[in-house]
């Protein structure tokens, strides 16, 4: 029978909070239909408490029940099950599907699941261990026991008990590569990042409102929901000679066709050179899932040199040849390479101090490899000239690559479940 539903499709997530969703889902090839959520609170797991709320508001049940309101329970992690439709095959059966597909996802033997059944025909409570602790999962008749006795009575039955399978134990493949898309402790994390900034107020003193940062990243995890980060990089603008030069050959062709002598020109030309880095602390708000939202604090510093200038020249073309086009080279800047900065410009160099925050996410994509997405805000604070003060705020897009993605946490000896 447990072959039958050994394969589970997930999909429909019909409804969710910040830390729940409901999955609905059915094993193929019967009418076992239900609901479930896995609900990890516990920092230090002994057991699944398993809890059929029988056709209740899953969601509900979930946010407010007995169990996970009492402190005598806050070690345990809680599946809450909604059985729809189980078709012809018993109840037994379906639980067996869905026991499994939670402990096949998160790594768990099935015998740290412990099915409520509230049974009024008997007074004492006792829990029935399967017959497999590697396979089989848990029941715990409650009797009309009050949940310090139900407590007591699973604190006794987890004690020595392994509840998350070891890594090196291979499931149905290699659970050491799932282990390692999971492995976030002791990470070193090498990455580039494109960081577009939008600028308020004085525009840093560069006369625009947008800059376009790049650079790498260095990141140190600190156990699995901090990280260190370090980010080197700048923005880069030189002053672009050749919208001068384009708009000296228009104004040239027109005043030649309209047999003019001279043409004057009035160009203003900007580039800029920002150079910094700086150094945030970082928090998941989940361990070690693929998907992992978060938020940091940090500080950097910058200096910004912004090079500017206007042109401004009344220049004579009665000794052009419109035949000749190399009788042109010499008004239009002999040629001079694109890019590089005529003579006049001025440079103000700027020192900034930068506070910020940032909230995004990042997402495994392999074992070595993660993309993340945020939003940093960053004021930028004038150190040397204080009206060039500015609010900025980006859209981060950033790649890294994990140097130790198999550097796992040492943890202690642990007794094999009987």
């Amino acid at each position: 029978m447990k072959k039958i539903f050994s394969v589970v499709f997930f999909f429909i997530v019909v409804s969710s909070t910040v830390a729940q969703r409901v999955y609905k889902y059915n094993a193929p090839g019967s009418d076992c239909y239900s609901e479930m959520i896995f609900e990890e609170k516990a920092i230090n797991p002994k057991g699944v408490i398993v809890i059929d709320v029988k056709e209740q508001d899953i969601l509900a049940y979930s946010q407010s029940n007995a169990y996970i309101n009492s402190e005598l329970f806050k070690n345990y992690n809680f599946l809450y099950i909604n059985i729809l439709n189980k078709g012809v095959v018993s109840m037994s059966s379906c639980l067996d599907v869905i026991i499994g597909t939670v402990a096949s996802m998160n790594s768990l033997y099935k015998s740290v699941f412990y099915v409520i059944v509230n049974s009024s025909n008997s007074q004492k409570a006792y829990i029935q261990k399967a017959n497999n602790d590697d396979e089989g999962f848990n029941l715990l008749y409650a009797g009309s026991i009050e949940n310090k006795g139900i407590a007591n009575m699973l604190d006794n039955a987890t004690k020595n008990q392994v509840y998350r399978i070891p890594l090196n134990t291979a499931i149905n493949g290699d659970l050491e590569a799932e282990a390692k898309m999971r492995n976030y402790k002791r990470n070193f994390d090498l990455g580039i990042y494109l960081l577009p900034l939008f600028l308020n107020g004085a525009e840093l003193g560069i006369k625009q409102n947008a800059v376009t940062n790049y650079g790498l990243s260095l990141a140190k995890n600190i156990g699995t929901q901090f990280t260190l980060k370090a980010n080197v990089g700048g923005a880069f603008k030189r002053p672009d000679q050749s919208s001068i030069q384009s708009a000296m050959q228009s104004k040239m062709q027109e005043a030649i066709k309209n047999g003019d002598s001279t043409i004057a020109i009035d160009q203003t030309l900007s580039g800029h050179v920002m150079i910094g880095g700086d150094f945030s602390f970082k928090y998941y708000f989940v361990k070690t899932k693929l998907f992992r939202p978060y938020t940091s604090i940090g500080i950097g510093a910058y200096n910004i040199t912004a090079i500017s200038g206007r042109i401004q020249d009344t220049i004579d073309i009665s000794g052009i040849d419109p035949q000749n086009p190399s009788s042109m080279q010499g008004i239009l800047g002999g040629g001079a390479s694109p890019g590089s900065a005529p003579s006049g410009m001025t440079n103000t160099k700027t020192s900034f101090l930068v506070p910020q925050v940032e909230v995004g996410f990042e997402y495994r994509l392999a074992p070595i490899a993660k993309v993340n997405v945020s939003i940093p805000f960053k004021y930028f604070t004038d150190k040397t000239n204080t009206n060039l003060s500015t609010f900025t705020f980006g859209i981060n897009l950033g790649l890294s690559f994990t140097l130790n993605p198999g550097k796992f946490p040492r943890s202690s000896k642990q007794k094999t479940p009987k």
